[in-house]
């Protein structure tokens, strides 16, 4: 989330709770097809 946060120039614990979702989704996917 720090580095989603850095790139919208915001603390990672103001990011929307969707986006959150979706990384936490993203991250979930790489994990699964290692």
């Amino acid at each position: 989330f720090a580095i989603e946060g850095a790139i919208q120039e915001i603390r990672w614990h103001d990011l929307e709770e969707y986006r959150k979702n979706e990384l936490r989704a993203f991250y979930s996917d790489l994990e699964n097809n290692m």
